[in-house]
């Protein structure tokens, strides 16, 4: 379902949005569940972002984690609105893949870190040039009259492999 044929949208047209979401913010409380954990261990304040080595380096994994979420969010909906909701979703799933890869990495040497942290910034970047497809599409129809809607829908299938391997 493309945002641009209809405004009116039924659960269907966004249910692996909605459940690639849902699943985010469970990852998001895990994630927090963890700082928690460790910041009871080691006895430090709620209020302290500084203490035991341990405490810190999970707490900056949290944290450098929560800078990219409310970005993933808005790229998931608009990919999946504007284009496909699958190969939205599909990615949605691979970003939170990375997330947790990234996060575990983190806990370990810096040389850990870096391939969750890439995979993740492929992932956004495809949901970039999905969104952006979408929107160059909306406009144009708007704008001009012209329907790319079966263009947008077969560079759809094909754009997420392409980029997620560029």
């Amino acid at each position: 379902m493309h945002l641009v044929e209809t405004a009116a949208m039924e659960l269907h047209d966004v249910n692996l949005l909605l459940t690639v979401s849902i699943l985010s913010a469970w990852q998001n409380i895990y994630f927090a569940r963890k700082v928690s954990i460790i910041r009871n261990k080691h006895n430090i304040r709620h209020v302290s972002t500084t203490g035991h080595v341990e405490f810190e380096t999970i707490y900056y994994a949290n944290q450098n984690l929560q800078q990219y979420y409310s970005t993933f969010l808005v790229l998931l909906w608009g990919a999946g609105v504007l284009t496909s909701q699958v190969w939205a979703a599909s990615i949605g799933l691979l970003y939170l893949f990375a997330r947790q890869r990234y996060f575990k990495g983190y806990l370990g040497p810096a040389t850990c870190r870096t391939p969750g942290y890439f995979f993740a910034k492929r992932t956004m970047t495809t949901l970039s040039g999905l969104v952006a497809i979408g929107l160059f599409n909306a406009f144009v129809k708007h704008f001009f009259g012209v329907e790319f809607d079966n263009y947008i829908a077969n560079v759809a299938q094909v754009a997420p492999a392409v980029l997620l391997f560029i």
